[in-house]
């Protein structure tokens, strides 16, 4: 007698009473979670939650047949650009006064969806002062100059510091591929100056950009201005990815 397809068989084969199919598959998560053999394409239907699924929510093998599109985003891959060299600095970089400024072109990978720019860090700040600072990320075309306020960080009043580490609040979930740019608007008259490798060179250059907002809640009189680049900065930015 048939089961009309209410059993379950997890083997490659082709039985009329149970079938596996190989381009779409109904069950419970356990059920799904068995299958050994999978297939670029192939479409499953969960009926309950579990095992990296959502009831109800169709799910499908990528093209290269090592992933399932899960139905909800995961968290992805983390990585870092740019360099913090264990080498001597000076504060003799570009310097922010009482004023904001993109101090990072950074280009985000492909290979996830979407991205958070969770840090960036490096040497800078005062000798001797007193700064008040506040970092955000900007989706930048550098074309256009149009820019799009997505991350912001609280204000921190670093005191003679030489290192900085701005960690960030998202509005927005960044699409790969993107091209951003990382400011810091110093509202002090003490100014901040990013630091430099005393000597040698990173394998990664840094753009400055300079007319940058000085609030993401505020429009730009004018579009920012390129007016360096580094490639001794001690800067890095690190992301978290998201399928």
């Amino acid at each position: 007698m048939g089961s009309a397809g209410t059993e379950w068989e997890t083997a490659d084969t082709f039985l009329d009473t149970r079938l596996n199919q190989k381009t779409q598959a109904i069950g419970n998560n356990n059920q799904l979670n068995s299958i050994t053999t999978t297939y670029s394409g192939q479409a499953i239907y969960p009926l309950d939650a579990g095992n990296g699924w959502l009831a109800d929510r169709p799910d499908s093998r990528d093209a290269a047949n090592t992933k399932w599109h899960y139905p909800q985003l995961r968290v992805g891959s983390v990585g870092t650009i740019g360099e913090n060299p264990g080498v001597e600095t000076a504060l003799n970089g570009t310097s922010i006064t009482n004023a904001a400024m993109y101090v990072g072109t950074v280009t985000l990978p492909t290979t996830e969806k979407f991205y958070k720019i969770t840090e960036v860090s490096g040497t800078g700040g005062n000798a001797s002062a007193t700064t008040t600072l506040q970092s955000g990320i900007d989706i930048f075309d550098t074309t256009t100059k149009f820019s799009l306020n997505v991350a912001l960080s609280t204000k921190v009043n670093p005191v003679s510091a030489v290192s900085f580490g701005f960690n960030y609040f998202h509005r927005y979930l960044i699409p790969g591929g993107s091209t951003c740019v990382v400011w810091i608007n110093n509202t002090s008259v003490n100014s901040f100056t990013l630091g430099r490798r005393v000597s040698g060179t990173n394998a990664r250059s840094w753009s400055i950009w300079t007319g940058a907002p000085t609030s993401p809640y505020t429009g730009q009189a004018a579009p920012p201005t390129a007016s360096a680049t580094y490639t001794n900065l001690s800067f890095v930015v690190s992301y978290q990815g998201y399928y």
